[in-house]
């Protein structure tokens, strides 16, 4: 039985509280598509956090798994998927510790012509450490452009922080983003 590989690589280049630009927040993954239906799929593989620049973020390097499940419905007007993500990295002392456990819910809802308005690509975090979630929510306007071996994905995101009580890191009230993504389904 065949099986496809959907990587998928991020690369994040954001502004920090003090107005400086730069790299963070940026990964890979690559889902082994265990099996498709007629709607969606599921699958499972590893992923790799790349390290931050200074100021931006982790700086070290993270290692795990993603998981992801997606359903098309509405005669393929509406796209829900769940992502899950699990990393662990060393810190300077050499101690491995666990990531927050990162939940994407996406629901998206395509209006013509590539073009596409949906939650976002924001991460329900729970830090394993702190027994804290924070939750943000955003609204995300976009275009894709897909080609039978390739999809290039541009998107403008706003989002804000809707619950954070007690959690241990940087905390954005509200946040601007742009991004882009390039994937290649590769059937292995």
């Amino acid at each position: 039985m065949p099986v496809t590989l959907l990587p998928r690589l991020t690369l994040r280049y954001v502004q920090n509280s003090a107005g400086d630009y730069g790299f963070g927040s940026s990964d890979i993954f690559a889902l082994a598509i265990l099996q498709q239906w007629s709607t969606g799929r599921w699958g499972v593989g590893p992923q790799i956090n790349f390290p931050a620049t200074g100021g931006f973020g982790n700086t070290n390097w993270g290692y795990g798994l993603a998981g992801a499940v997606t359903q098309r419905a509405l005669n393929d007007d509406l796209y829900l998927a769940l992502l899950v993500q699990q990393t662990w990295s060393k810190t300077g002392t050499g101690a491995t510790l666990a990531s927050p456990l990162g939940i994407n819910a996406i629901i998206v809802y395509q209006l013509g012509d590539g073009f596409y308005i949906g939650n976002g690509d924001y991460v329900i975090n729970y830090d394993w450490y702190a027994q804290k979630f924070f939750i943000p929510f955003g609204i995300r306007l976009g275009k894709a452009f897909i080609d039978p071996g390739t999809t290039w994905n541009f998107y403008a995101e706003y989002s804000t922080s809707v619950y954070y009580d007690g959690w241990p890191g940087p905390v954005a009230t509200h946040a601007f983003r742009l991004n882009g993504q390039f994937q290649i389904p590769v059937g292995i």
